[in-house]
Parts: structure tokens; C-alpha cells; sequence
């Protein structure tokens, strides 16, 4: 009897052990390593993240969906050149629009921009005086739809996306990712295709551009010592069918050059006129959740990151699905986002990168 007696009060003691330790393991404190680029001696930002991994590690290995907004929210929106006369800060995109434009006298850029092309041989000046016109804040109030990608589509078009490819990478070695990728959030996205999670980026932008850009991080920026990212998002050169980047992008003619035609198959199963109506902004991008990423996926989107009012229709979207927990991010928020944030105190950090 005694020694059952020992043995019973060894064993009552083993589980108060573990009673004490499992919380403590299933929520452990982030690992430096895990997120090398976050300033652990910010008090406030750390204890975000530490609501951030908690989250991370109770859903990981469910394949479960995160969704990403592009510019501003993964990557600076706020670039500048004084050699290139860029002086009003903007998103990659368009930098690289006036880049190109200062190099149309390199051959290699000879079949850049044909639609510009004119017989008064002010191609250049063309180009230029369109992206002031398109990228002007009257145009962009009045034309935040199908128009505005159109108009912004002409300047890829009549080239292949091999051809976009080798451009974007010389606009890269003027305008390092390394400068301008917000890499704490970088970190997050990583952490959170090591536990499991099916990771899609929703941009209004290109996703040509984007998958370019995401290609370039991976060859050129290390996660931690040892290891590059590797996100498992895209290929290098976009492929719409299968790459886990939507926005707003344009249909591939017969012989593979960019049109302006709007690609549309992120709407197809969006109901009424809204496939027809719609771009890959503002509710366009709770559209391309619900009907199109995840139907593809077939899980919920459950964690989701956005910057500025364009994302404020996905962050509603899946902070009020009560179906699952959610949890999203304000990236340096502004606009319609940032009144969010009141809202769902809880749910919403607010997060600032740069």
C-alpha cells in the first residue's frame, strides 16, 4: 500500500507538472529567430507580435488562407528619385513607369511602350505627360474602376511578360527590394507559410509586377542567417491559372503580349453585374476572397493585412465572419482602414513598418 501510495503521489505530482508547463508551450514567446527584423525592444510593437504568433501556432497545419495587400502594407508606396524627377512619393509601379520612360533610348527598350509610339517622334514625352494625366488625383476620384486599368494597362502593352520581366529587374538594381520590402512584414508572412497557411497576396496593382518583385526578394534578401524567403506564392514570371497573387491585371494576346484587356477571371463567379463592375480594390477585393481565392482553397481566409482604405471591404470581411477566429493588421493605416481600428480593437492591430 505504501508504495502504491508513492507511486500515486508521484503520478498526482506529473500532472501538475504538466498542468504548469503546457500553457506555457502552447504559448511560448516568439522566437528572435522566427521574426529577425521586428525591434523586440519596442514594448508595444513586441506585444503585438506576441498576439500575432499566439495566433499563428493556434491555427498552424489547418490550411487555413492569409491575404496580403501589396503596396503599402508588404512594400513602400513611398518611393522617390531626384535623378529620375520622381518627387511626389509613389508605388513601384509607377516608378518604374517613369524609369523606363528615361530609358527609351537604350535599344533594349526600343519595343517598350508602342502605343505611344507617334510620328512626331515624342514618344517619350507621350509616356510621361499619360502617367501625369492617369496618375492625377482628379482622373483617380473619377476613374477608380475598369477605366483607370485600362488607361494604366497601355503602358505594358504590345510586350511579353519575359520582356516586362527583364525591365523590372534593371528598375531593381536602381530601386533595391532591399530598400523598400517592409521586412517585419515579410516576417509574418514567412512564419506563417512554415506553420501551414496558404498564403495570397490581393493587390490593386499588377500582379506581373508583384511576382517579379516577390522573385527578386527571394534571390536577393535573407530571412534569417542561412535561409532566403521562400514563400511559395508564385513563379517568376506570373501565372495567372495557378500563381497565388489576384489584381489587376490584363489577358495575354494569341501571340503572348500584354493587351489591355481586363482580366476578369479572379469575378467570374461573383454574382450579377459585379464581375463586370469591379477591380481589385476596395469591395472588388472582398469579391476576390469570397468568390474566387477562397473557392479555390477551400478553407476561409482567417488572417488578413491591408494598409489604407482600398482594404478596409476584405478586413471587414473576415474579422465578421463568425464562422472561425480572425485576426488582421492596419500597416501604417490611414483612410477608411484606420477608422476600423476602434471597431475591432481586438482583432485589428495596428502595425508600423518602414
Amino acid at each position: 500500500m505504501k508504495i502504491y501510495n508513492q507511486l500515486q503521489q508521484k503520478f498526482i505530482a506529473s500532472l501538475i507538472i504538466i498542468a504548469l508547463v503546457m500553457p506555457m508551450v502552447a504559448f511560448a514567446l516568439p522566437k528572435a529567430q522566427d521574426y529577425p527584423h521586428w525591434n523586440v525592444n519596442n514594448k508595444q510593437q513586441y506585444a503585438k507580435l506576441v498576439q500575432i504568433d499566439k495566433f499563428i501556432v493556434a491555427n498552424k497545419n489547418r490550411g487555413y488562407v492569409a491575404v496580403f495587400d501589396w503596396d503599402g502594407t508588404l512594400y513602400s508606396e513611398q518611393i522617390t528619385s531626384k535623378h529620375y524627377r520622381i518627387t511626389k512619393p509613389a508605388p513601384a509601379e509607377e516608378v518604374w513607369q517613369l524609369w523606363l520612360a528615361a530609358h527609351l533610348n537604350s535599344q533594349k527598350y526600343q519595343n517598350f511602350f508602342p502605343l505611344y509610339k507617334t510620328a512626331d517622334g515624342k514618344q517619350q514625352q507621350n509616356v510621361i505627360e499619360a502617367h501625369n494625366f492617369i496618375y492625377s488625383t482628379n482622373n483617380l476620384t473619377r476613374n477608380h474602376d475598369r477605366v483607370l486599368t485600362h488607361q494604366i494597362a497601355t503602358f505594358t502593352a504590345g510586350i511579353t511578360p519575359e520582356q516586362l520581366q527583364g525591365s523590372i529587374n534593371a528598375y531593381l538594381a536602381d530601386f533595391s527590394v532591399s530598400k523598400y520590402a517592409f521586412l517585419p512584414m515579410l516576417d509574418i508572412m514567412q512564419r506563417l507559410v512554415d506553420n501551414g497557411f496558404q498564403v495570397w497576396i490581393v493587390t490593386a496593382g499588377d500582379p506581373y509586377f508583384v511576382a517579379a518583385f516577390l522573385a527578386k526578394i527571394e534571390q536577393n534578401i535573407a530571412y534569417r542567417p542561412g535561409q532566403k524567403y521562400n514563400f511559395h506564392i508564385a513563379h517568376k514570371i506570373y501565372n495567372p491559372a495557378v500563381d497565388h497573387i489576384v489584381g489587376d491585371g490584363v489577358k495575354l494576346s494569341p501571340d503572348g503580349k500584354f493587351t489591355v484587356v481586363y482580366e476578369d477571371r479572379f469575378m467570374q463567379d461573383a454574382p450579377g453585374e459585379a464581375k463586370a463592375l469591379y477591380v481589385s480594390d476596395g469591395i472588388g477585393k472582398k469579391m476576390e476572397i469570397k468568390y474566387y481565392i477562397e473557392q479555390h482553397a477551400e478553407k476561409p481566409v482567417v488572417f488578413c493585412a491591408g494598409n489604407s482604405g482600398g482594404d478596409m471591404a476584405m478586413v471587414q470581411y473576415v474579422l465578421d465572419d463568425s464562422s472561425h477566429s480572425a485576426m488582421c493588421l492596419a500597416v501604417n493605416p490611414r483612410g477608411g482602414l484606420e477608422k476600423l481600428l476602434t471597431q475591432y480593437s481586438k482583432r485589428l492591430l495596428s502595425i508600423h513598418v518602414g
